[in-house]
């Protein structure tokens, strides 16, 4: 067996744990104490609330990268799901490329807006891990598609 052939045996199964991976980051997303605010409060002593990443708090804000993280996962989901079934190469590829948005959106407003939460760092270490798959997968992608 070729080593073609043995990367288009292994798809299916990556989809079905790219599928279970995606539900899991979505999950966290979507958890009310996933990424946190910290505000000013009287005599110096600071407020901290805890939002969801599709909570519109961070947009009022300014910080519109979880919620574009939040809709990359959601989209990346639906595109790897629908890989699972029609198992298309293309999407496969629009499905690492929403995953990697994600991870990349979520780390930058992670970091710039300072809100580390232990949900939060989960939910990019997950993104993360997947994001490390699809930098790895896109030459043999690649390489397939030409065929």
């Amino acid at each position: 067996m070729e080593k073609g052939e043995r990367i288009e045996a292994m798809l299916p199964r990556w989809y079905i744990v790219t599928a279970v991976l995606l539900v899991a980051a979505l999950v966290m997303q979507i958890v009310p104490k996933s990424t946190i605010m910290v505000f000013a409060g009287a005599r110096g002593v600071a407020n901290v609330a805890a939002y969801s990443y599709f909570d519109f708090m961070h947009v009022g804000y300014g910080n519109w990268l979880f919620l574009l993280s939040g809709i990359a996962t959601a989209a990346a989901l639906a595109l790897s799901v629908v890989n699972i079934f029609k198992k298309n190469k293309k999407v496969g590829v629009g499905c690492s490329l929403c995953a990697s948005g994600a991870f990349l959106l979520a780390g930058a407003g992670t970091f710039i807006f300072t809100a580390l939460t232990y949900l939060n760092a989960l939910c990019w270490v997950t993104l993360g891990v997947l994001f490390l798959a699809a930098l790895s997968s896109f030459g043999p992608f690649i390489v397939m598609m030409k065929k």
